[in-house]
């Protein structure tokens, strides 16, 4: 027997019909299991496909919203450029103006006005200054010097909860030159309303960066996922930023996001902007949520049914009590079989190696190696000898057995000399099962009494009595009178039990 097979004898539980059934169901469940994984893969890998394509679409949906936004704004300050109230110096006129274009408010800008070479504002619909030129002179002699539109950095102006850009076109004087600026105020919430518009999945981060590397808004203000792959000491391992750049990437915090970029179209007359990008970054854990969330729901759902069928399993193991019986009778057949014929090298098959005999023979060694002993000491003491199965009884993990024993004696069987005498003794056995194989025994026989060799057949089983024939039990000759009490009265020949085969001493019937 191999080291596997005895390991699997070891552990009697096991053996049990309840345990077999219950691992068929886990085993019957690993298949679908390994199918909803498989699934759920494929599933989460549509989703970061679908999920890097949405972010491709949106910066590149952002971009053009950013470019529309940018053009429309250049085409709307070249119009102002040309309105005489602001070419000229009559600052009643211009301010009348310039307010009135604010309440309109197409565009939703915060302030438009004048802002002559001096750094003097003769008109301006609200208070929000400009603070990009005023604040640096170079600034606003450059955007003069620009001949063409001039976005200005971000930045926070007194009086304003948002950032705001100032967008600033050169303004020709009647003589034809330039000597004064026209700029609109313009809060950077354009890249939030777009956002909302679009509603992309919670925690997506929209920014937008000039020359390249600069960042000039983002949407949500307050993201926490700090620049993917774009902040001037790139993470490591990280590729230098392209225009095109996309796949996964991983914040500074560790936080994975779906990354996409989109160039923004800008005139290249348009100063102090440079190339501009807009990026999108999408939660990666939000996009395989609805994935992960099905694969859940569906393993919930297989173990539930795991479970059901592992109840059924245990409670419907008791219909198969009646088989199982039938196989631990058929156990008990085998060991009786090794008696009669004196086989004991399949007896590890059906018998457990912790095996305890609670009935043991004087002399007989423990376990499995004592049983072995029994079976050689019978056989050598009753060369023809068999234990004849009278009635099997089982009942859960035991088997209830009612045997005779018979053959002739002649070598001694612990302890009992030989009589040479064809004997007999009925006994009764019990067997406890752990799984297919016998764990314990308890024994119990009768002395051994000889009986009638005619009445044995060879192989050690009770000949059949042969029946009188018609004509004798129809003689007359056949009856005998019988006296009883001095009284006298027919009575015919009574047949010898023949239920009854043991003998005495004597040869009469016991």
């Amino acid at each position: 027997m191999s080291t596997l097979q005895r390991w699997y004898r070891d552990f009697p539980y096991i053996h049990t019909l309840r345990f077999r059934l219950v691992m068929l169901v886990l085993a019957a469940s690993l298949p679908a299991l390994g199918l909803l994984y498989y699934t759920a893969s494929q599933q989460r890998d549509d989703a970061l496909n679908a999920g890097q394509q949405e972010a491709a679409n949106l910066a590149s949906l952002a971009a053009s919203d950013q470019s529309r936004l940018i053009d429309q704004t250049r085409r709307y300050l070249l119009t102002l450029a040309r309105l005489p109230e602001l070419r000229g110096n009559a600052s009643d006129e211009c301010t009348a103006l310039v307010q009135a274009l604010l309440d309109d408010n197409t565009y939703a800008y915060q302030n438009i006005g004048i802002i002559r070479a001096d750094g003097t504002i003769p008109c301006q619909a609200s208070g929000l200054r400009p603070i990009f030129f005023e604040d640096n002179p170079g600034n606003l002699k450059a955007a003069l010097a620009a001949g063409d539109m001039t976005i200005s950095d971000i930045a926070v102006l007194p009086g304003s909860p948002d950032g705001t850009m100032t967008y600033a076109y050169p303004v020709r004087n009647d003589a034809g030159a330039i000597d004064r600026l026209v700029f609109v105020s313009l809060p950077f919430s354009a890249l939030e309303s777009f956002a909302r518009q679009t509603n992309p999945p919670t925690g997506t981060v929209f920014r937008m960066y000039s020359d390249g590397n600069t960042l000039v808004a983002q949407y949500p203000a307050n993201a926490e996922a700090a620049q993917p792959y774009i902040a001037s000491t790139p993470l490591p391992g990280a590729t230098p930023p392209v225009e095109d750049q996309s796949g996964t990437l991983l914040t500074a915090t560790g936080v994975p996001f779906l990354y996409a970029r989109s160039p923004i179209s800008i005139p290249e007359a348009v100063w102090n902007f440079g190339p501009a990008v807009v990026s999108v970054a999408l939660p990666r854990a939000e996009i395989v949520s609805r994935a992960d969330s099905l694969f859940q729901e569906n393993v919930g759902r297989l173990l539930i049914v795991a479970a059901l069928s592992i109840v059924a399993a245990w409670i419907g193991a008791d219909l198969f009590t009646a088989g199982d019986a039938e196989s631990r009778k058929r156990v008990v057949h085998q060991l009786y079989e090794a008696y009669s014929t004196g086989q004991i090298d399949g007896l590890e098959d059906i018998v457990n190696p912790r095996f305890v005999d609670h009935s043991p023979n004087l002399g007989q060694a423990p376990g499995i190696d004592g049983l072995k002993q029994v079976i050689v000491a019978f056989k050598t003491a009753f060369p023809d000898g068999r234990i004849n199965v009278r009635e099997l009884i089982a009942d859960h993990d035991k088997v209830v057995a009612r045997v005779t024993l018979v053959g002739t004696h002649l070598g001694e069987y612990f302890g009992t000399p030989p009589s040479g005498k064809l004997v007999a003794s009925e006994g009764g056995e019990t067997f406890r099962f752990a799984g297919s194989s016998i764990l314990e025994s308890w024994s119990l026989f009768g002395p051994l009494v000889p009986i009638h060799s005619d009445r044995v057949g060879g192989n050690g089983k009770e000949t059949p009595e042969e029946k009188p024939s018609l004509w004798k039990r129809l003689r007359p000759w056949g009856r005998s009178r019988r006296r009883r009490n001095g009284s006298v009265r027919e009575v015919t020949e009574p047949a010898e039990p023949r239920d009854v085969f043991l003998t005495d001493e004597n040869g009469e019937d016991r």
